[in-house]
């Protein structure tokens, strides 16, 4: 949810290119729809600041959002785990907002 707000708004600021971003929502919602959590390999509470499991996030993402834009899983040169998906933020925002946007979902 993060991600994807965050790519909302780089589309609104003109940051990030329209098909690009539309991708990278359209991956957002997969996720949030639990179809890729297969690729969440990093454990959300490794100890570290959060910066592997927010490049997790950002590496599922980008390579769904290429397959989306028809390209290959890796040709970052099209969408990039950090240039594109993670825009504008950082793990010490973003990892937070994460954790306790989970919290609250998880007492719906």
């Amino acid at each position: 949810m993060v991600k994807l707000a965050s790519t909302s708004a780089n589309l609104k600021l003109h940051l990030i290119e329209e098909p690009i971003a539309k991708a990278i929502i359209q991956a957002c919602r997969e996720v949030i729809n639990g179809n890729l959590h297969r690729h969440f390999v990093v454990d959300m509470i490794q100890g570290g600041a959060g910066t592997s499991t927010n490049m997790n996030a950002n590496e599922v993402i980008a390579n769904r959002a290429l397959e989306i834009l028809g390209h290959q899983k890796g040709e970052y040169k099209y969408c990039h785990p950090n240039n594109h998906v993670n825009l504008s933020q950082s793990t010490n925002d973003a990892y937070p907002t994460s954790v306790k946007i989970a919290l609250i979902y998880s007492y719906s």
